[in-house]
């Protein structure tokens, strides 16, 4: 009779890593994950900078 363990332990591996994946990337893309917030600021602060270069007065 053939033993499936190769099988069951390989599908028990992609299964963990698949879910260490999902943790990470719900870790990182989070409400308040790094990568969320490494957007917000550089987009916060690239607005803030467009903003005041057209409130200047170049007169």
């Amino acid at each position: 009779m053939k033993e499936a363990t190769g099988e069951v332990s390989m599908t028990v591996i992609v299964i963990v890593i698949l879910a260490l994946i999902g943790a990470l990337g719900a870790w990182i893309f989070g409400t308040n994950g790094p990568a969320k917030n490494f957007i917000n600021n550089f987009f916060t602060s690239q607005s803030n900078d467009y903003n005041n270069a057209k409130n200047k007065n170049f007169n």
